[in-house]
């Protein structure tokens, strides 16, 4: 693990691993692991921090862009691939398992990012590979599953690209929609209303591709941009009022694609598609 330390905010950055393809989800489990999706061979690698780089591979067979697991231990897998979300559980099942596919019998374009709350409800967006929902398409929505079943959606078939979500406090989530340069927010209202608005409109490069949120209500924001128009890598950060802090630079890595707050390490991990690594930053 190398480690590169920023005076300007403080903040460290380590290099945790580095793969020969794309990463484009990450999740941690509270026990040492990392999750990572690596999408163009379809499967979804473990990496044990506590046991010297451990690795284990689970197979999609598809495209697996997003994970999230829950209490239990069950791992959800946003795959474009199968245009559906997946389920795995490492000590019931051998493959992976279709979760859900469809809504009111309307395929998805291909699930994308994932989040799940302290009482396993599961937030996903649906946008499919890049340019399947744009500004001239917008056709991405937000869904949410409660108790296995899919509710009404918090938006449907009307975002440019929606990609990574995630849940904030006092019943929030936020969701990156890349192709309007803007991050969302919703908010539970009464039972299972919500109410959406435009958070925070962003400035610059070319969206927002992934949001954490850690437990003092501060919003990260991977502001992602093509590696031939940026050098270096750009995540935002808000406080809970929406006030705009000291951003943090990655140096050499301007496209993140994905990115989770871990509560037991302090720290966010991000997905880095130039370098093809996994950082860990303290926060």
């Amino acid at each position: 693990i190398k480690k590169n330390k920023r005076k300007k905010n403080m903040v460290n950055i380590e290099t945790i691993s580095s793969f020969d393809s794309q990463l484009s989800g990450i999740q941690t489990d509270g026990e040492g692991n990392i999750y990572v999706c690596q999408i163009q061979l379809g499967q979804v690698t473990k990496i044990s921090i506590t046991e010297e780089g451990e690795e284990k591979n689970i197979n999609t067979k598809g495209a697996p862009v997003g994970i999230a697991i829950d209490s239990q231990k069950n791992i959800y897998i946003a795959d474009h691939g199968h245009q559906d979300i997946l389920t795995y559980n490492e000590e019931e099942q051998e493959e992976v398992a279709e979760f859900v596919r469809d809504y009111e019998g309307r395929p998805f374009i291909g699930p994308t990012g994932i989040a799940i709350d302290n009482k396993d409800t599961i937030y996903f967006t649906d946008s499919g590979p890049m340019g399947s929902t744009s500004i001239q398409h917008k056709k991405g929505s937000v869904f949410c599953i409660t108790n296995g079943e899919l509710e009404q959606p918090l938006a449907l078939k009307c975002l440019a690209n929606p990609a990574g979500l995630a849940i904030g406090q006092k019943d929030t989530l936020y969701v990156a929609e890349a192709g309007e340069n803007r991050i969302l927010r919703f908010v539970r209202t009464t039972g299972n209303a919500w109410q959406m608005s435009v958070w925070q409109q962003l400035k610059g490069r070319y969206g927002p591709s992934a949001v954490a949120v850690d437990e003092k209500g501060n919003v990260y924001v991977a502001h992602f941009e093509f590696a031939k128009i940026a050098e270096h890598g750009l995540i935002r950060v808000y406080n809970e009022e929406g006030e705009e802090q000291e951003p943090i630079t990655v140096p050499n890595g301007p496209e993140i694609t994905s990115m989770v707050y871990d509560t037991n390490q302090q720290a966010i991990m991000i997905t880095e598609n130039k370098t093809k690594s996994i950082y860990k930053i303290d926060i």
